[in-house]
């Protein structure tokens, strides 16, 4: 089986590029490539113009009158040849819920492969690229912007080394500017970006950048293999509807005041029922002392007191926007190497990969103090967990000041206020109304 990635740049045709191999691929008959993306949203909002419609001055990829669309099924049937079949990671992938049912499939395009899990492509390469037609080589091809050195495609393509990769696997990584299509005013506007987006978005290279929510992680620095003993608790983020997954991440809190994540669950398209059979199960596992639960989840915190586990609404000191940031200036607070105790104060055990996948991609809107709303379940699970424990009171708050200088003005504002309130906090009593209201 053979793989391909075309990595690339804003504007160097990678999505246009991979629709043309799948219409060349399936234009022989009997072949059935299947196209895909993270989500049916954005599947139609990009991939499916770039194939079907007019795409600006450009034409569609498969030209009008050559193929029968059946909308519902998501099928494309190309005249004279093989088919198309559209699908979406939005479904749990462990129920065998996608929309291509059963379908095995000569080959797969997958459009932003950043996107996908490392769980969600390889289920994709060995389960469904098994439909064998003469002259078509079963193949997994990827278009995608670049992503984080920890990005299991990162890894799996070996672009750091080369001639560590497999022979069955090829990369083509291209530069904005190799784009000849581009205007010469569009390729200036591009050059006059700030260093890190022209790095990333202009060359096409991959790394960590500016914008990172939690710039101060090093997995050489966080990851332990090995799990620190003391209480335990666990964060939850409810994760309802399409594209959402619901997350448990399992912390221990040491009475040094250390904080590891040793594990986690990352499920989407489950029942309620099943939600609460997977915190029994984990507080089964690991004698869990409380869930922290995201206040919005009502349901689902009464549900897990009514099977007798302590489950709380993550309780919030103020309002909107500003109680997020104050979660996420905590968490970079844990994440900062501590100067007297030359170790961070919070660790992840590396069998977390939902969690390292985003705490790597989590990122602030150009221009806002708001974080990026994608890819959050298991960072806004942990951030329930540790704001609600470090308020609380149930642990000392670092008397170290927090590190303000890369945090947005309203991270630093809130940060601020939280110190004012928290000596008051502590010793309030940890009770939680049922009719808090979080907006």
């Amino acid at each position: 089986m053979f793989e391909t990635l075309y990595s690339g740049a804003v504007g160097a045709g990678k999505t246009r590029a991979l629709c043309m191999k799948v219409v060349m691929r399936a234009m022989r008959p009997g072949a059935r490539e299947g196209l895909c993306r993270k989500t049916v949203a954005s599947l139609n909002k990009t991939t499916l113009v770039t194939l079907l419609d007019n795409d600006g001055d450009m034409p569609p990829v498969l030209p009008r009158g050559s193929y029968e669309y059946n909308q519902q099924k998501g099928r494309i049937k190309i005249r004279g040849g093989g088919e198309i079949q559209l699908f979406a990671f939005d479904q749990d992938l462990s129920k065998n819920e996608l929309p291509m049912g059963s379908y095995n499939f000569t080959g797969c395009g997958i459009d932003e492969g950043v996107e996908l899990t490392k769980e969600q492509y390889l289920w994709l390469m060995s389960t469904r690229l098994r439909l064998k037609v003469k002259g078509l080589w079963p193949e997994a091809y990827t278009a995608t912007n670049p992503g984080a050195k920890s990005h299991f495609l990162y890894n799996h393509f070996s672009i750091g080394d080369p001639a560590a990769r497999s022979p069955y696997r090829l990369v083509l990584q291209t530069k904005s500017h190799e784009n000849t299509y581009l205007t010469s005013t569009y390729l200036s506007s591009l050059d006059d970006t700030d260093e890190q987006f022209h790095k990333k978005y202009v060359e096409g290279i991959w790394g960590n950048f500016e914008g990172m929510i939690y710039s101060n992680w090093d997995r050489e620095k966080h990851l332990l293999d090995t799990e620190l003993r003391g209480d335990v608790y666990a964060g939850v983020d409810d994760g309802t509807g399409k594209g959402h997954a619901f997350c448990i991440v399992v912390v221990v809190v040491t009475g040094a005041n250390d904080m590891q994540v040793i594990d986690e669950v990352y499920r989407e398209g489950l029942l309620h029922n099943e939600k609460i059979e997977l915190c029994r199960a984990f507080a089964d596992k690991y004698h869990v002392d409380t869930f922290w639960v995201d206040p919005s989840a009502a349901g689902l915190i009464l549900d897990l007191r009514n099977v007798d586990m302590g489950a709380i609404g993550a309780r919030h000191l103020g309002k909107g926007g500003r109680d997020r940031n104050i979660g996420i200036g905590k968490i970079q607070h844990r994440l900062a190497v501590n100067s007297k105790l030359g170790r961070p104060r919070l660790l992840v055990h590396p069998r977390c990969v939902n969690l390292i996948r985003e705490i790597e991609g989590y990122h602030w809107e150009p221009g806002r103090d708001v974080p990026h709303k994608e890819n959050d379940h298991a960072v806004d699970a942990l951030r329930y967990m540790v704001m609600s424990i470090d308020r609380a009171g149930l642990m000392d708050f670092e008397p170290e000041a927090p590190p303000l200088k890369d945090m947005p003005r309203w991270t630093k504002r809130s940060l601020i206020q939280e110190g004012r309130e928290l000596v008051m906090a502590r010793d309030m009593p940890v009770v939680w109304d049922d009719d808090w209201d979080d907006e």
